[in-house]
């Protein structure tokens, strides 16, 4: 098997994909970004939503004090569904979820996305360093 190929998203790629979406979403009061590649779309989002922006930590405190909140009107997003294992928790609790990209080969396809991915390309996005390895984080042990 030889080397994964990169594909490098470029900023004006994000501001379109963030649009894509935004497009798609309706009925949400907050957006929270999965660390780290939810982060910069959750704020885009938020401010052109003009929504609030809640951290993770905030969430998972408003679910561990379980206070009644209505999960569909928290937008979740992340930059890409690739495997699907970070995702496929918000989606089973009701969580309406966001990514700019999803891979085919997801296991967790979120509501709401700009691109669906037919190849195996490792995406980098224009917020990671270009050198970035073509591993999930959790996956390099």
């Amino acid at each position: 098997m030889g080397a994964v190929k990169k594909a490098y998203v470029s900023w004006e790629d994000i501001e379109l994909d963030v649009e894509k979406i935004v497009a798609q979403v309706s009925d949400v009061d907050y957006v929270v970004g999965i660390p780290r590649g939810g982060l910069i779309i959750a704020v885009m989002i938020s401010h052109r939503l003009d929504i609030k922006h809640m951290t993770i930590d905030h969430l998972e405190k408003l679910e561990e004090f379980g206070l009644d909140i209505d999960k569909k009107r928290i937008l979740v997003v992340d930059d890409i569904s690739d495997s699907g294992q970070t995702l496929k928790r918000f989606i089973k609790e009701g969580y309406t979820t966001a990514t700019l990209d999803v891979r085919h080969t997801t296991i967790a396809v979120p509501e709401h996305y700009a691109n669906w991915i037919d190849n195996a390309d490792w995406i980098v996005y224009p917020w990671e360093r270009k050198d970035s390895k073509t591993i999930q984080d959790y996956l390099d042990n």
